[in-house]
C-alpha cells in the first residue's frame, strides 16, 4: 500500500499565516501564546486552501504515476515490436 502524501509543510504554514494570521504552526510551551481567537470564516478559508492543495499534491503523484506507466507501456510496446521483428526474421529464414 503506498504511503499518502500531504502538502509540504511550509505550503501549510504559509496558509496559516495568510488565512489566520499565525505566524508558525508549531506548538508552543505551556503558558506561552499558544492559543489564538480565529473567525471561524477565515478557518473555512484555511481548510479549504489546505485542502486544495492537498488535492493538487495527490493530483500531481497520479499525474506522475501515469506518465512512468506510460513509460513502461510504450517501453514493452518497443521491446514486444522487436521481438516480433526477430520472430518474423527467422520464421522468413529459409531452413
Amino acid at each position: 500500500m503506498s504511503k499518502t502524501s500531504s502538502p509540504p509543510s511550509h505550503l501549510l504554514t504559509e496558509i496559516a499565516r495568510h488565512y489566520l494570521d499565525l505566524a508558525t504552526l508549531e506548538t508552543k510551551p505551556a503558558g506561552s501564546q499558544d492559543h489564538h481567537s480565529l473567525a471561524v470564516g477565515n478557518i473555512h478559508e484555511a481548510l479549504f486552501a489546505a485542502f486544495e492543495a492537498g488535492r493538487m499534491v495527490g493530483q500531481a503523484e497520479i499525474t506522475e504515476k501515469n506518465t512512468r506507466l506510460q513509460s513502461i507501456r510504450v517501453k514493452i510496446g518497443i521491446e514486444s515490436a522487436k521481438t516480433a521483428k526477430v520472430k518474423a526474421a527467422r520464421l522468413t529464414q529459409p531452413l
